[in-house]
């Protein structure tokens, strides 16, 4: 597989126009201490014995090959470069292409094949839904209308008030939406989770080996999402209830819901894998209770 330098990194990212985002090391780009809020790498997204450690792991590494470049502008700092080529659908941009000048013929022809790498794996994965994220705008312009208007309806700006009443009204105000934010807040955090889901399926169609993936994809439905769980982050418990009864709790299952989604998977409605969850989750247990009889 054809790989590319530090200069042809150079030349691609210089398009971006955020080196300040950026920090060139000998074995690759690296997000400044000062850009907290990018500290997103694919390495993030990777599970299983051979995968980097994300904190030991470039963004792009040096030298890089094109799967790599097209997973680095995903998310995070790369994500500048790709807006600025033009967004995956229509970039890249040819004028922005030339900028590159006439010895950027190796930052091109990257550019060009990162690109080939991410229309493929999305032939896979599969387009990412953005219609959970127009909803959270919608609901987000929403309930800044309705702020306004509260603040306004209890005269928070009224002038001649001391600063306690103003501060009362304005929990008054901030209380009556407060049924709003909720569902502004629930709803963002689907979307998160569904563009997360989406997004670490890309990664690991980009980078992920097959042959790392392959012993999960042949596991039945229950064992693999149960594995799934708990890559994302999230976890099964055997919990009483007050009123006495025990039952399997499940934390994350929206992630994970999000994800089977973004893949295309088949019985992907949340009942259905809660119940594989659940069928998995029984499975462990007895076998660990029979592994701790017979020891």
């Amino acid at each position: 597989m054809t790989t590319y330098s530090k200069e042809t990194a150079e030349a691609i990212l210089e398009v971006g126009n955020r080196e300040a985002y950026m920090e060139f090391k000998p074995d690759g780009v690296w997000t400044t201490e000062e850009q907290s809020g990018y500290e997103w790498t694919p390495a993030c997204e990777l599970d299983g014995p051979n995968a980097p450690d994300p904190l030991t792991t470039p963004s792009l590494p040096f030298p890089f090959t094109a799967n790599e470049l097209a997973a680095f502008m995903l998310d995070g700092i790369g994500w500048f470069t790709v807006d600025a080529l033009g967004g995956w659908d229509e970039g890249p941009a040819p004028v922005v292409m030339a900028s590159m000048g006439i010895r950027g013929t190796k930052a091109r022809e990257a550019v060009e094949s990162a690109y080939e790498a991410y229309r493929d794996a999305e032939t896979v994965v599969g387009r990412f839904d953005g219609k959970a994220h127009a909803h959270v705008q919608r609901l987000d312009a929403d309930y800044e209308e309705a702020r306004l208007d509260s603040l306004e309806e209890h005269g928070v700006g009224e002038a001649g008030i001391t600063e306690a009443k103003r501060d009362e009204r304005v929990k008054l105000a901030y209380a009556a939406i407060a049924d709003k934010l909720a569902s502004l807040t629930a709803a963002r955090k689907d979307a998160d989770a569904a563009l997360g889901a989406w997004r670490k399926s890309m990664v690991r169609q980009l980078l992920q080996p097959q042959a790392d993936l392959a012993p999960m994809e042949a596991m039945p439905d229950p064992e693999r999402r149960l594995i799934a769980l708990r890559e994302l982050g999230g976890a099964t418990h055997w919990k009483r209830g007050r009123s006495g009864t025990q039952a399997w709790q499940i934390n994350g299952i929206k992630n994970l819901v999000a994800q089977e989604k973004a893949n295309r998977r088949k019985r992907s409605d949340e009942k259905t894998i809660r119940g594989d969850l659940r069928e998995a989750a029984e499975a462990e247990s007895m076998a660990k209770r029979a592994g701790t009889k017979n020891a």
